[in-house]
């Protein structure tokens, strides 16, 4: 009966191993996350830099589908490959994966915002988005706020 249960629970454990690892690769390195929103921002010219600046890296636990209304579509895939939310209060890592985030502080027409986030969207490296906020003092003039992460099995995390 152990014998069993800890065969099957290798097997998990390698079957989690494997989706955490697919899913850092389908994810932006870290190390590349800059240049690439800066290559997407040299091509939308009607969005001016305002600020950027690093987020702390963090252990990474998952989440469930619909638990979390920022969550991505990249959220529900590491769910469902058993990156279960830790209990409330724990900060346990258990997936190996880190959070790295940066925050954008952008300005431009809202056309050429929403454009600058479609390319990002399409990225075939994926990011999560987490907090976006708007505002618009002068029209036609918008600034956007916006915090984007990816994950990886590293730690280390550049600060800017």
């Amino acid at each position: 009966m152990a014998r069993t249960e800890l065969a099957s629970l290798q097997a998990r454990l390698a079957q989690d191993q494997k989706a955490v690892a697919e899913l850092s690769r389908s994810m932006v390195a870290p190390t590349e996350m800059v240049q690439l929103l800066e290559r997407l921002l040299a091509r939308h010219p009607g969005v001016r830099l305002l600020g950027m600046r690093s987020l702390a890296s963090e252990p990474w636990a998952g989440t469930k589908p619909g638990t979390d209304p920022g969550a991505s579509s990249t959220d529900s895939a590491a769910a469902a490959a058993g990156a279960a939310a830790p209990p409330a209060g724990a900060s346990v890592q258990r997936n190996g994966l880190y959070r790295h985030g940066v925050e954008l502080e952008l300005e431009g027409g809202w056309h050429a915002l929403r454009a600058y986030l479609a390319d990002i969207e399409r990225s075939p490296r994926r990011l999560q988005w987490g907090q976006l906020q708007l505002s618009s003092q002068e029209h036609p003039t918008t600034r956007m706020k916006i915090s984007l992460h990816t994950l990886s099995l590293e730690a280390a995390w550049l600060q800017l």
